[in-house]
């Protein structure tokens, strides 16, 4: 399959924007590194293992007041699963990649940010800079980490805000990572949040995505959360539609709520309490199945900063599946790290 060819119009202008930009501003650069490890150990027999989950390195460049960019590569891609198969084991999940690689136009206009190229999903940003706690497992965040909506893929990104109004808008490739464009087709991402009282957020998201094993598929989004003195709570509602290819069309949601609380105990640094549970209809990736139920996934854990760039969360995960009408609990203790500097 071949790529089209960018319009030279487009190339002009991007050439011209940037040509025009201040030329008195000086290039910065800087590196920056986050390690994510944890380790766990079930108890229901499962063996207890070790993980370097990720482990991210960033070069940023930021050639003049208009202009910046950053490349991310992740030494430690510990996949559970490939692309947009969800069912299907990462054939190398150990393998490093380029996490994302794009180049940022800032104040081409008012309160306008433009990112090209290997881009996150401005959703996917959304939600963790709320909950603050990316490096918990594979099992939250779940229409992002069951390949539902792919975090990172290759595009333009737009954020910004409208008076009271943010927005985000994004169209990808829709493949995600390691995959061959898209056919053509597109995926397209969109939303909007507003602060109608002091630290109330409400926010409404929405994904079309194009596939070549799928005619269409739909995830609709609607968020509330809200930020106090020492604490953050949330609430967030996902509905699913998915149109087969030559099939009958299937649809799901997942429910989430998550919380952070500050502990005032002034002999540990910054000691948090969090909390979250996602419930998961089992019909996200197939048509119902006779005796197959929800899924309800659960977290408690305490966070510590010992030192700074240095995070610690102790926590307890519980995993309750039923499949085929049986069910089934797995509960696991976790330690995890992440290192930033």
């Amino acid at each position: 399959m071949s790529r089209k060819p960018y319009s030279p119009a487009i190339l002009a202008l991007l050439a011209s924007t940037l040509l025009a930009a201040p030329a008195a501003a000086q290039s910065q650069t800087s590196v920056l590194g986050t390690f994510f490890t944890e380790y766990t150990m079930p108890t229901d027999g499962r063996a207890a293992s070790f993980n370097v989950t990720r482990a991210f390195l960033t070069g940023k460049a930021r050639f003049n007041d208009i202009w910046s960019g950053a490349i991310t590569y992740n030494a430690a891609p510990l996949f559970p699963f490939s692309g947009l198969a969800p069912a299907t084991p990462a054939a190398e999940p150990h393998n490093a990649i380029l996490q994302s690689a794009y180049l940022q136009a800032t104040g081409l206009l008012p309160d306008l940010s433009l990112q090209m190229g290997m881009v996150s999903n401005p959703w996917f940003d959304f939600e963790t800079a709320f909950w603050g706690y990316r490096m918990l497992g594979f099992q939250y965040y779940p229409v992002f980490h069951t390949g539902l909506i792919p975090p990172y893929d290759l595009g333009l990104k737009a954020t910004g805000k409208l008076g009271p109004l943010g927005y985000v808008a994004q169209v990808d490739n829709g493949a995600g990572f390691r995959a061959t464009e898209n056919n053509g087709r597109k995926a397209y991402t969109a939303g909007v949040s507003v602060d109608p009282v002091a630290g109330l957020t409400l926010a409404a998201f929405g994904y079309r995505g194009d596939n070549p094993t799928l005619v269409q598929f739909d995830r609709y989004g609607a968020f509330a959360g809200y930020r106090g003195t020492g604490f953050r709570v949330a609430a967030e509602a996902i509905r699913l539609e998915t149109q087969a290819l030559g099939g009958a069309p299937f649809s799901g949601q997942i429910l989430s709520a998550y919380s952070v609380l500050g502990l005032p105990l002034p002999l540990l640094p910054s000691p948090e309490l969090i909390a979250r549970v996602d419930v998961q209809d089992g019909n996200l990736f197939a048509a119902p199945v006779a005796g197959q139920a929800e899924s309800v996934q659960g977290l408690v854990g305490f966070s510590v900063k010992p030192a700074p760039g240095v995070t610690l969360v102790l926590d307890d995960q519980i995993t309750r599946e039923t499949i085929g009408g049986a069910a089934t609990v797995r509960n696991t203790l976790a330690l995890h790290t992440q290192l930033a500097f």
